[in-house]
């Protein structure tokens, strides 16, 4: 009878060690696993381009999810890029500088496979040629086996039917501004000296006209009355 009671007592203790145990694992286990998006932007200023004016160094991106419903990014802002929510299931990121390394979490709490679109929008103009390239990033999330959940991210480029895969979503950028060289100033005109007489040398030649035309008639009228004194 006391050897039956050891027993059960022993077979108790050790079903709640077990059952402790096994508590204990999936209290510690993680309920959510975290998987980042790597990405990568080059910002390239080619070369004769005038300076890049402050700030102009910021890509604008979105991600959308493949489907309503998937994790997104958690709202954020760094030195080096920052997230917000534009809807639901699109998010905008933006990055700054050149050869900028940025990884982009999302946690998620449910077993499956989970795709997002990744692409630059902005700035839109002829300064800019941004990386036409349209990233499909695929989550696929499993059951660990030491409990909770775990997963990772794995980048294409979309469209690719070779499916390769890449390290990381990578963006090549591109500025360019010509430099606007201001036009020179003319110099001012020279003013030529003008042949003709100006008004006021008009007026004296006809004063000197007058005069040596009455100096003449007076001469004439003497030498006249001279002639006929003596006649």
């Amino acid at each position: 009878m006391k050897r039956s009671i050891r027993k059960l007592v022993t077979g108790s203790m050790a079903f709640m060690a077990l059952f402790a145990l096994s508590c204990l694992r999936a209290y510690a286990a993680p309920l959510v696993a975290t998987c980042t998006i790597p990405v990568q932007q080059h910002f390239t200023v080619l070369s004769g381009s005038d300076a890049v004016p402050v700030g102009g160094d910021e890509i604008t991106y979105v991600l959308k999810a493949d489907v309503v419903g998937n994790p997104m990014p958690n709202a954020t802002s760094t030195a080096a890029y920052s997230i917000s929510s534009l809807s639901t299931d699109e998010s905008e990121i933006k990055i700054k500088g050149d050869n900028i390394s940025v990884t982009l979490p999302i946690n998620f709490s449910s077993v499956g496979t989970y795709g997002y679109q990744l692409k630059a929008v902005s700035p839109v103009n002829s300064e800019y040629t941004l990386d036409s390239k349209v990233y499909h990033v695929v989550a696929t999330i499993v059951n660990d086996p030491s409990g909770g959940l775990t997963g990772d991210f794995a980048v294409y480029v979309s469209g690719d039917p070779t499916l390769q895969k890449y390290p990381s979503a990578e963006f090549d950028n591109k500025y360019y501004k010509a430099i606007v060289v201001p036009a020179p100033t003319p110099a001012p005109a020279t003013p030529h000296p003008s042949l003709s007489p100006t008004t006021g040398d008009r007026t004296n030649v006809i004063k000197y006209v007058v005069l040596l035309g009455g100096a003449v008639l007076v001469m004439g009228i003497a030498a006249y009355l001279h002639r006929k004194k003596h006649d």
